[in-house]
């Protein structure tokens, strides 16, 4: 997995969110947390980095971003079940 640009992450999800998601994981001690809410593959380490394959956070025009939606439109998207809340 590969490192995600931090720019493109903050224009999606904002400065003050990705601020907040790395120091809510600091002294993380297990697996990565994967992000739902962006396109692609999203993951968090412990460290606070952002790895995998982003999507998104990119300028484009109109008809791009259409062209791209077209393109996802129908393919399923499935989330992740391993997750677990206190």
């Amino acid at each position: 997995m590969g490192r995600i640009h931090s720019q493109q992450l903050e224009r999606w999800l904002g400065a003050d969110k990705i601020e907040h998601i790395q120091r809510a994981m600091r002294g993380w001690y297990y697996r990565p947390i994967c992000l739902l809410d962006v396109p692609g593959s999203v993951w968090v380490t412990a460290d606070g980095d952002f790895v995998g394959s982003f999507r998104g956070g990119y300028f484009m025009s109109a008809l791009d971003a259409a062209r791209e939606l077209w393109r996802r439109v129908g393919r399923p998207q499935y989330g992740f079940a391993g997750a677990g809340f206190a």
